[in-house]
């Protein structure tokens, strides 16, 4: 027979490069080590995104593509107007020149 006598939870920054840590005793955290790197918003969008699919693909029975469909709120433009194609490093002239000969 076994006493547990501390359970902690460590925790570590999911970059390898990163000496982000914490550790978590059950009610507070005792031990915090700052991350070397600055936080990624849209990283931190991408990761709960995926969790989320991933609880829903474990949890229900519906295909992927359901629960894809239904966890992605896609916009519904009114007018062309409401069209933003962002501008992502692409030159758009040798782009269009390349796609039409």
């Amino acid at each position: 027979m076994y006493k547990i006598i501390k359970v902690k939870l460590r925790a570590r920054c999911v970059k390898s490069n990163c000496s982000g840590r914490v550790t978590f005793d059950g009610t507070q955290y005792i031990k915090l080590t700052d991350h070397s790197h600055v936080s990624n918003p849209d990283e931190i969008i991408d990761a709960e995104f995926k969790s989320k699919i991933s609880e829903r693909a474990i949890t229900s029975h519906d295909p992927p593509r359901r629960i894809i469909k239904d966890d992605i709120p896609l916009p519904r433009p009114t007018s062309f107007e409401d069209i933003s194609i962002p501008h992502r490093g692409v030159n758009l002239v040798l782009f269009f020149i390349y796609n039409n000969g």
